[in-house]
């Protein structure tokens, strides 16, 4: 992540204060080419009139190299001038040689200061919070009130450097000011007095439903003590779901990196899926090249990931087995029965420590069906033991049923059975002829018995 485009990013904030803020951020870092180009980008696009005032200054500076160091009488002749550029004015301001920073900033009283324009102001205060003193404390404290929230904030910082307690009376209003970059501002200066307070306007804001409070408070997260927001801005990226704003938490992180952070971080990662886990491991990496960068550790990055990741693999199956431990003393069999199932799981993949609970278990066990099928699991990873079926006989098709015959209410001659096979050897035999009945004379009729005679 590069962290002047982070703060590029926080130039299309919609709070205005935000925007000006990483302005006075932005002015001391080193530029290149490309952030130059979009630098001017993000100016095109700049429609309030203040901030484009600061960004056009930003721009000249960089234009203008060191030409426009600012002198006293140069200083004066401006401010003499009605007509003044305040550009130039504002660049002078920010390049007063120190043995010279008195006689200007009486300059600017004699010039009534606090008339200049909403634009100036800004400028203005900046220097006077350097090389200003406590007669400018009246002033500046009025303009604690100002509408404009660039002014607000700019005197809010000279106001804090000159006399911090005077802020104590402005808390309570700038807590409820309209601006989201000035309350979270102002919950920063709050932590002066009242950490607790403060930490708890601070979640507040983190934990918005509005996008702009969270934008202003990941903003202000830069200048807490990290150590006490840091479990708040990890619970932060746990529950958050834009990948951008995670990627501006993940700048936090990396600016404040601690020995114990890596492995917290890692319990993240191990909690997110898809692009989320892919953005904490992201910040993950990059909390462990700052701590290499910072010689905080003398381990290379990949090196130390390998490293987690062993441990943190072995904590979970510590864990684990910690878990089902308790479970084995569970009324339940079933419960007793699942757990020590999952130890033996461990204890068959080589995990002596899990055979180690299940064998000091298994005398203890009243119901000898659980330790039944837990031998058997640990013996052969089933829960029941399967008999092998034995190989079933080759079957014969069946021959095709012969169709039946209707039977008829008249007698039908019966159709000779077919010769066996012994029988088909023999010769055919004819069959025998039929006995001739014979009947007694008087039982035949008068026609019969005369042509019986006939014949």
């Amino acid at each position: 992540m590069d962290a002047v485009n982070e703060l590029f990013n926080d130039l299309k904030s919609p709070d205005p204060a935000i925007r000006f803020s990483v302005l006075s951020r932005i002015e001391d870092m080193s530029w290149t080419d490309e952030h130059r180009e979009a630098f001017r980008e993000i100016f095109a696009g700049e429609k309030d009139p203040g901030i484009r005032f600061h960004m056009q200054k930003v721009l000249a500076r960089l234009d203008r190299g060191d030409k426009n160091r600012g002198s006293l009488e140069a200083i004066e002749e401006q401010l003499k001038n009605p007509q003044r550029d305040e550009i130039s004015l504002a660049l002078m301001l920010e390049s007063v040689k120190r043995n010279e920073a008195a006689a200007v900033a009486e300059s600017l009283r004699r010039a009534e200061w606090p008339k200049f324009s909403q634009q100036l102001l800004p400028s203005v205060l900046k220097f006077l919070k350097k090389h200003g003193s406590a007669e400018d404390t009246a002033a500046i404290e009025k303009l604690c009130r100002h509408s404009d929230p660039r002014v607000l904030s700019a005197a809010i910082e000279a106001l804090e450097k000159h006399n911090p307690d005077r802020l104590k009376d402005l808390i309570v209003p700038l807590l409820i000011n309209g601006n989201f970059g000035i309350r979270s501002r102002a919950v920063r200066l709050l932590h002066r007095w009242d950490p607790s307070e403060a930490l708890r306007h601070f979640e507040s804001m983190l934990f918005s439903n509005l996008e702009t409070e969270k934008h202003a408070a990941l903003y202000q997260a830069f200048f807490f003590p990290f150590k006490q927001i840091e479990t708040l801005m990890l619970r932060y990226i746990s529950v958050e779901s834009d990948p951008e704003m995670i990627k501006k938490a993940g700048l936090i992180f990396m600016t404040n990196p601690e020995r114990h952070m890596p492995a917290r971080l890692l319990e993240v990662r191990q909690a997110c899926v898809g692009i989320k886990q892919r953005l904490v491991d992201v910040i993950l990496k990059g909390v462990l090249q700052s701590l290499y960068q910072a010689k905080i550790v003398n381990a290379a990055p990949e090196q130390m990931l390998q490293v987690l990741e062993a441990h943190f693999k072995e904590k979970r199956i510590r864990l684990f087995i910690e878990h089902h431990s308790s479970a084995l003393k569970s009324p339940e069999a079933n419960v007793r029965l699942q757990s020590a199932l999952k130890l033996s799981d461990l204890a068959r993949r080589g995990m002596d420590e899990a055979r180690q609970v299940v064998e000091a278990y298994l005398p203890r066990e009243r119901d000898l069906n659980n330790v039944r099928k837990i031998r058997l699991f640990i013996e052969t990873g089933q829960l029941e033991v399967h008999k092998a079926s034995e190989p079933e006989k080759p079957t014969q098709p069946a021959k095709p049923e012969k169709p039946r015959v209707a039977v008829k209410t008249e007698p039908a001659a019966e159709a000779p059975a077919k010769p066996t096979a012994v029988q088909a050897d023999k010769p055919t035999e004819k069959p025998a002829a039929k006995a001739e009945e014979k009947r007694p004379l008087q039982e035949y009729t008068a026609r019969e018995r005369q042509s019986f005679i006939a014949a």
